[in-house]
């Protein structure tokens, strides 16, 4: 059985830009590679689970989601870390889905 940590992405690993849509736009908030490293070094795997309600109002497109994703992993994978999934809500505040958070459903 391994540890696991789950983050939120936007302003826990990444600035918050709401409705980020730009790969090139990421910022990655201030020792979170190290903190992650640490993490990862006292045997925890981490987990993405992320609300992006962006999709839903056509702000985001899917797309480029994969794309930031992969990058946020490529990023982190420059500095040894690893994570073992990204999980995304694509759907909007309003619509209450099982799968957005605080609802468990991408933990299930």
């Amino acid at each position: 059985m391994h540890k696991a940590i789950f983050f939120d992405r936007d302003g826990t690993l990444i600035v918050d830009k709401v409705y980020l849509n730009d790969v090139a736009q990421i910022e990655y908030l201030p020792g979170v590679f190290t903190a992650l490293k640490r993490l990862q070094e006292a045997g925890f795997i981490f987990v993405i689970v992320t609300n992006q309600s962006g999709v839903a109002r056509g702000i985001v497109s899917l797309s480029n989601l994969e794309l930031i994703h992969q990058k946020i992993a490529a990023d982190f994978a420059k500095n040894g870390i690893r994570f073992s999934g990204f999980y995304f809500a694509p759907h909007s505040v309003e619509s209450n889905h099982h799968t957005r958070k605080p609802n468990p459903g991408m933990l299930v």
